[in-house]
């Protein structure tokens, strides 16, 4: 139940979903970089230990999200409630997010005092310690930056009657469009619901020495 919920917060919460890729993949290549040399030091002198570990924890700080100075200008086209309408990933339109209909996907409550929300379907299914705190600045007059205080950052430009984010990988596009109310879409019902979808398998087959052989054989997993 509890990695479902994380699932759907990951598919729902503002930044949790494309954003940080990039930073992630950054991470695991500097904690793979970081684990080659603490084997290397233990060989070497205690002052290239320290200047190891300094050197780490400077890539560490060059891994995180970024970030950009606000400025002050009007927000007034921005405060609102903000619905997805449609992402488009690889130049085709998704229809849904693991069962979840698009506009439950992305909603979020921009507000006047700089912070945001999540809608309230939303976080009914949500504990006090999932819950994540958003505030919100202009980065230009026609873009936004919404963070959370789990160190997730995204931002959104307001072109015509949308707002629009090209997620990290630069194939997937966001579009929010404003509305009065948010759509309801019962959360608890598909977590009660939930199956994972089956997918095959290819069994892997190798010779006397090692080499892999091809088969043509799957087989179905649930």
């Amino acid at each position: 139940m509890k990695k479902l919920i994380a699932l759907l917060i990951v598919c729902t919460s503002v930044m949790c979903m494309f954003a940080s890729c990039s930073d992630e993949e950054k991470e695991s290549s500097v904690s793979g970089e970081s684990s080659v040399s603490e084997e290397s030091a233990e060989e070497e002198t205690t002052t290239e230990e320290t200047a190891v570990s300094e050197d780490a924890e400077e890539i560490e700080l060059l891994t995180e999200p970024e970030t950009h100075e606000y400025i002050d200008a009007d927000p007034t086209a921005f405060i609102g409630k903000w619905e997805c309408e449609k992402i488009v990933a690889d130049g085709e339109e998704m229809t849904d997010l693991m069962g979840i209909p698009i506009y439950a996907s992305y909603q979020y409550d921009i507000r006047d005092d700089g912070t945001a929300g999540l809608s309230e379907s939303l976080m009914a299914i949500m504990t006090e310690a999932d819950a994540i705190e958003y505030t919100w600045g202009l980065i230009s007059e026609e873009e936004i930056e919404i963070a959370g205080n789990n160190g997730s950052v995204i931002q959104f430009t307001l072109d015509g009657d949308y707002l629009v984010s090209k997620m990290s990988d630069q194939n997937t596009e966001v579009y929010l469009k404003k509305v009065d109310e948010f759509t309801e879409f019962d959360f608890q019902d598909y977590i009660d619901n939930y199956e994972a979808p089956a997918y095959e398998l290819t069994p892997v087959q190798t010779d006397a020495e090692g080499n892999i052989i091809e088969s043509t054989e799957t087989t179905t997993a649930e």
